[in-house]
């Protein structure tokens, strides 16, 4: 073989592995996890507004705290920000029984140092309503930072939380 086409075909081979390689890393790129930023939000259904937008990462536990209307005592219900831009319900932790509390036999609990937890088997959901007032002070709680939701010129209002993609 000449020594022209030697060089060529040792041109095309390097030029096949580097297009190789480049096709591999596309390709791991593509498959890996997305790093996709996502938004907890909270908004009023009914106008549309936006009252909490909030950055958070998918596998990001959130708690829902609140005084409960009858007892008076603290609830707090956690909940996890799926993969799939879902809000799947964790535990409701109160230490005294009242209306609208779970506990079935068919549900996981513990009672320790005076909490009931209840661990939750249900299927995540796209949506939590709730209605918020100054009397029952609903505050949201992500990655340690406290946004009180009962602010009085949202109190006794319908308020919806969901997983949104970043704009």
């Amino acid at each position: 073989m000449s020594k022209e086409k030697s060089s060529i075909n040792r041109c095309i081979y390097k030029l096949s592995i580097t297009a190789s390689a480049i096709l591999i890393f596309l390709l791991l790129v593509s498959c890996g996890e997305p790093d996709e930023n996502l938004h907890l939000t909270v908004t009023d259904p009914r106008s549309g507004t936006v009252y909490q937008q909030l950055e958070v990462e998918p596998e990001t536990v959130f708690v829902l705290r609140y005084h409960h209307s009858v007892s008076g005592s603290i609830v707090k219900g956690s909940f996890l920000i799926t993969n799939n831009k879902e809000i799947e319900p964790l535990t409701t932790e109160y230490a005294s029984f009242g209306p609208g509390l779970p506990l079935d036999s068919w549900e996981s609990y513990k009672i320790e140092d005076g909490l009931i937890t209840v661990y939750h088997e249900e299927k995540p959901r796209e949506v939590i309503r709730l209605w918020v007032s100054s009397y029952t002070e609903e505050t949201l709680i992500v990655n340690e930072r406290e946004i009180p939701l009962y602010k009085p010129e949202i109190s006794h209002l319908l308020l919806e939380i969901r997983v949104v993609p970043k704009e």
